[in-house]
């Protein structure tokens, strides 16, 4: 909805920026132990999507600014080097995760959310 802008940071952390007042209105310095490594949202703007160095997708209620869901181990069993992409299909009802293995792990956000 152009409102908010997200950062993702190597300090683990994601940011939720107020566009308009170019003010950090929200810092998530919760939802990750390792790098963030990519952020993204929903098509509906409701939800924010952050991916991690640590292997996990984390979904947040922009409003409310919760957590909804955590997802863990979004790799290949024994690969250990985390998410490096989101992305909400068109339509919103999948979620692509490209992960540092080399595969993407299609969600059914259905089934989330």
């Amino acid at each position: 909805n152009g409102k908010y802008l997200a950062t993702a940071s190597r300090d683990n952390t994601c940011s939720l920026i107020d566009v308009e007042k170019q003010t950090r209105i929200e810092c998530f310095n919760s939802l990750h132990t390792d790098y963030v490594r990519t952020v993204c949202f929903s098509r509906n703007s409701r939800y924010l999507v952050t991916g991690s160095w640590d292997s996990s997708i984390c979904i947040v209620d922009i409003e409310s600014r919760k957590l909804i869901k955590r997802l863990e181990n979004v790799h290949t069993e024994g690969y250990r080097k985390g998410v490096r992409s989101v992305a909400f299909s068109v339509d919103g009802k999948y979620l692509a995760a490209g992960c540092y293995d080399k595969t993407v792990k299609i969600i059914n956000t259905e089934e989330l959310l």
